[in-house]
């Protein structure tokens, strides 16, 4: 079978001129080929080569389709039968549905014959349906609103942070402020302290020699305060008037002269009332001091001293003995009451007080008004007995320049 065809493609070349050798290829003619039978001996060594080549190759492809149609097979088999599973799985599910979809086809069937009760459900669902259709819409309205309000709201919420920032930083000053407070109550209760113990001063003793206004408490009145005068004639001296410059109006009426007028630290008059509480605690003495325009000074003390009640109408009720070198000008006037322009008291048929221009224990008008019009020697004389006077010493047409009545516990 082999040399059968060999031979058949030897004659195959010769018939038709062609010779392959080694690759090479040749065109028989006669011209060319003077030794025909010895290349066809070598072309048929090279085709038994290839042929044998082309045997085994045939041989191990062979094999390998052998082995490719066994796993071929295999693999076939196997996914046959995987494909037979997943086509039982579909079988199943798609008998499961046409199930399913016949029993949907029963429902459709029956739906579409609704009962009366079925359709008064579905009136009701329809109703309820509207009903939740309008209050949505009135919800969405509200939420509008609400979103309005909110905003607003917003607002009003930033508004009070800004007060409430506000208001802590003027916490923050009033906490400083009531610390600043404290340092001054503390400050404060050490004055009441001292306050208190000056309180405990029945007169002006405790201060000593100062001249300055001290807050005392005599028997039986309430703390006041009070121009001590430890300089003129001594320790303890409590004024109770003082004329300097003509800067206060001594024409005054009862009610003024009964409570007081003037500053402590200027021309004054202490009050009646006061005068008779502090008189009739204990026994006081009397001190007067008198200044005239060429600055002379004389003086006039009475070792007791005592003015009655508003019942009394604060009448000269005691005056001790006197001492001093400006004569006695208030011994005419022991007993008398007070008066003035708009209350007259005196013994005269006129009114002292009117005429002398002040408020004093007037008897028959008398030689002393210390409470007289101020007025400036040689110059401002506007009648004889209008001034202040002493007349036991620059008799009654000389206005003295200053005044000053002090009274004194006697027990000193």
């Amino acid at each position: 079978m082999r040399s059968e065809l060999l031979m058949t493609c030897i004659l195959y070349m010769i018939s038709n001129e062609i010779f392959t050798v080694s690759g090479w290829c040749f065109i028989c003619n006669e011209k060319r080929a003077p030794d025909i039978s010895q290349a066809v001996n070598k072309v048929v060594g090279v085709i038994e080569d290839e042929l044998g080549s082309l045997s085994h190759r045939f041989n191990e492809m062979s094999n390998s389709n052998e082995r490719i149609s066994l796993k071929l097979d295999e693999f076939c088999r196997s996914e046959l039968k995987e494909v037979n599973q997943e086509n039982m799985r579909y079988l199943k599910q798609n008998n499961l549905l046409l199930a399913k979809i016949r029993n949907l086809e029963m429902n459709i069937s029956e739906q579409k014959q609704p009962s009366h009760e079925q359709a008064e459900k579905i009136e009701k669902m329809e109703a309820q349906l509207s009903f939740e259709r309008a209050k949505n819409f009135h919800l969405g309205n509200d939420s509008k609103s609400a979103k309005q309000r909110l905003t607003e709201t917003e607002k009003l919420l930033q508004n009070y942070i800004a007060l409430i920032e506000s208001k802590e930083v003027q916490m923050r000053e009033l906490e400083g402020k009531s610390q600043s407070d404290a340092n001054q109550i503390q400050k404060l209760e050490a004055q009441l302290e001292a306050y208190d113990s000056y309180c405990q001063a029945k007169s002006c003793l405790m201060f000593g020699s100062s001249t300055d206004v001290h807050v005392i408490k005599p028997r039986g009145v309430e703390p006041f305060e009070a121009l001590c005068n430890g300089e003129v004639a001594g320790p303890g001296w409590i004024v109770i008037q003082q004329r300097l410059d003509g800067s206060v109006n001594f024409r005054r009426n009862w009610t003024e002269y009964q409570k007081g007028f003037g500053s402590l630290r200027g021309e004054f008059f202490m009050g009646l009332e006061i005068l008779h509480r502090i008189t009739v605690s204990e026994p006081y003495e009397l001190y007067i001091q008198l200044e005239d325009f060429e600055n002379a000074t004389r003086y006039a003390r009475y070792d007791l001293f005592e003015i009655g009640s508003a019942e009394e109408d604060y009448a000269l009720n005691k005056l001790g003995a006197y001492s001093g070198n400006a004569g006695d000008a208030l011994r005419l006037n022991w007993k008398a009451k007070f008066s003035t322009f708009d209350r007259n008291n005196d013994a005269s048929e006129g009114n002292c007080a009117q005429d002398l221009a002040g408020g004093w224990w007037y008897y028959r008008c008398g030689f002393s008004n210390l409470n007289g019009e101020y007025l400036i020697a040689d110059s401002d004389y506007r009648s004889v007995f209008s001034g202040i006077f002493w007349a036991k010493w620059r008799h009654l047409d000389y206005s003295l320049k200053s005044v000053l009545m002090m009274i004194r516990p006697k027990a000193v």
